[in-house]
């Protein structure tokens, strides 16, 4: 016979409709969908309908500065309709929350979750206090465990500029002095000769005593000329990392007859830590007569520290010449060397293994002899 004719209902049709056998989901809730063939001949199901949501969280740039407020670009949809961003709850600390975006008030990693109804993601960023001048540079002091980002070239035209955690400060321990990251962002902090509370003396470097959780990365620092004993360009004592820096170094210091347990170093007095991809230029000024206490690269480097892809520009071997009477010289040098200048520097051959420097970092002329960082290199 015939086809029987089958009627179609719903118990909510606001939660859900049926025509001709097809349901449509309206809103969420439940309904029972009820085919009727007659006779007595009777279907009902059951459906559930549930809300669809999205969660749209873009990717974070690389970094951030503290007390920027930063929109996170969020976008919401509830069933293909986009809802308020202040629907979504942002958590994580070291930041400030404000519909959709947040305002970093600590430096260092900070851990976003974003929650929308069932949807749940998280990102991390970097965020940095910012250095732009003199005056930012000499903040660090106040800060010894932050993240610090330099945005701008600084010269000092000659003047001096404060050592960064001073020995005499309590700074002797590995756990002591800068633990925190200074990234120079392939700018130049240039021109100066370290002090300590304005005067010249021992132990005085753009940083005097870096932490084993204290790093410093991309930085220039130029023409750093050192007057006093137990120093270096970078930094005179350094437990923990130094890495992608270049240094030039005028020594204008004699060190004293005896002195070989502390030298002075084109980038440090003493390595404790590591020191990687790192090149510096040392010079000696008419001052210096008797160099064996000063090393091309370092002073001295010692057990459990480690340099690799270092090398230095200089008349002078890699450490200083004297033998120390405390402690060793049994530091690991892995690809490490001088060259008396810039063309035996980019000998063919002969010359430093330039291979393992990231070229988004580092720009090399061998035409020229140029040796520098890219500034913004934004701490790759």
């Amino acid at each position: 016979g015939a086809a029987a004719t089958v009627e179609w209902s719903s118990s909510d049709p606001t939660v859900a409709g049926v025509e001709n056998g097809v349901v449509t989901a309206l809103k969420a809730g439940t309904a029972k969908i009820t085919a009727d063939a007659g006779e007595g001949l009777t279907a009902v199901c059951t459906v559930t309908v549930t809300d669809v949501y999205e969660l749209i969280f873009p990717a974070l740039p690389e970094f951030v500065f503290v007390g920027e407020e930063i929109d996170l670009g969020l976008v919401l949809r509830q069933n293909g309709q986009e809802a308020s961003v202040g629907e979504a709850e942002i958590t994580g600390n070291g930041f400030d929350v404000s519909d959709g975006t947040i305002t970093p008030r600590e430096s260092g990693m900070l851990n976003i979750t974003v929650t929308y109804r069932d949807q749940k993601q998280e990102q991390s960023v970097a965020a940095y206090i910012e250095v732009a001048d003199a005056e930012d540079l000499a903040a660090v002091n106040d800060g010894l465990s932050d993240w610090y980002k330099l945005t701008a070239d600084i010269d000092f035209e000659g003047g001096k500029v404060e050592t960064i955690a001073h020995y005499s400060d309590g700074n002797s321990s590995a756990s002591s002095g800068f633990l925190g990251v200074f990234d120079g962002n392939g700018y130049s902090i240039m021109n100066f000769t370290p002090v300590y509370k304005g005067a010249l003396g021992g132990n005085c470097a753009l940083f005097g005593w870096i932490g084993e959780s204290g790093v410093v990365r991309n930085l220039n620092v130029l023409n750093a000329s050192i007057e006093g004993r137990i120093s270096g360009g970078i930094v005179n004592t350094n437990y923990g990392l130094v890495e992608n820096c270049f240094v030039s170094t005028v020594v204008n210091y004699q060190p004293a007859t005896g002195d070989t347990n502390n030298p002075i170093g084109a980038v440090c007095s003493k390595n404790y830590g590591d020191i990687r991809n790192t090149i510096a230029v040392l010079t000696l000024g008419e001052v210096v007569t008797d160099s064996s206490r000063i090393g091309g690269f370092v002073g001295r480097h010692l057990g459990g520290s480690s340099m690799t892809n270092c090398y230095s520009l200089t008349e002078l071997g890699f450490t200083e010449e004297a033998k120390p009477t405390n402690g060793d010289m049994n530091g690991t040098l892995t690809a490490c060397g001088t060259f008396a200048d810039a063309g035996a520097f980019f000998a063919e051959g002969t010359g430093a293994d330039l291979s393992a420097f990231d070229g988004d970092i580092w720009q090399f002329d061998a035409q020229s002899g140029g040796i520098s960082l890219k500034k913004g290199c934004f701490g790759k």
